[in-house]
């Protein structure tokens, strides 16, 4: 009898050990205006989807300006420590926006791209700002992490096998709202 109980507490420490190694990890706290889950399980997206409108990561400004022409509107530069250099912001209208940086040799080179209203650009995939989060997960599984804060908006990260994130963020209705491609963290 004694045998038995010690084999089924074994046998339970096993079963729960691997239930909580198969689950995403999950951070939450009364206290914090949010909280999210650590997916770690989730396929990276592949490089070439991180796109929007045609523009990627790495991209030059000139070849961007080739596309859309001149930007509406462009910011002032500034010492990025992140990205060990001189970076400004331009916009196409109000909801594309692109960070620049401007690398040792000169050329301005896209490192992050944001795209905040159903405007008409989308991903290579077909997703873009008004498409439901459905269409996020049938073409790239489940995110890496998913943010959620109490106003009832959802933030899911992606990974690529380079340091390049791309995050959208939902709103109650579970429509994409914004897509942000980030070239560092």
């Amino acid at each position: 009898m004694r045998l038995r109980k010690i084999v089924i507490m074994i046998l339970f420490s096993i079963i729960y050990s691997i239930g909580c190694i198969t689950q995403p990890i999950t951070f939450a706290s009364s206290t914090s205006h949010s909280s999210y889950k650590i997916n770690r399980y989730s396929k990276p997206i592949p490089i070439e989807q991180l796109k929007i409108g045609g523009v990627g990561i790495g991209d030059s400004l000139d070849y961007v300006k080739s596309i859309y022409g001149e930007p509406s509107i462009v910011g002032k530069k500034v010492k990025n420590y992140l990205y060990e250099g001189i970076t400004y912001d331009v916009s196409y209208g109000d909801s594309f926006l692109l960070k620049v940086l401007i690398e040792s040799d000169g050329t301005e080179n896209i490192v992050n791209i944001n795209s905040t209203a159903n405007n008409g650009l989308a991903m290579p995939c077909g997703i873009k700002v008004g498409s439901p989060i459905g269409d996020m997960y049938k073409k790239f599984g489940m995110p890496w992490r998913t943010n959620f804060k109490k106003d009832g908006t959802y933030s899911y990260a992606y990974r690529t096998d380079y340091t390049t994130k791309i995050l959208f963020t939902t709103n109650k209705d579970h429509l994409i709202t914004r897509i942000d491609i980030i070239g560092m963290e």
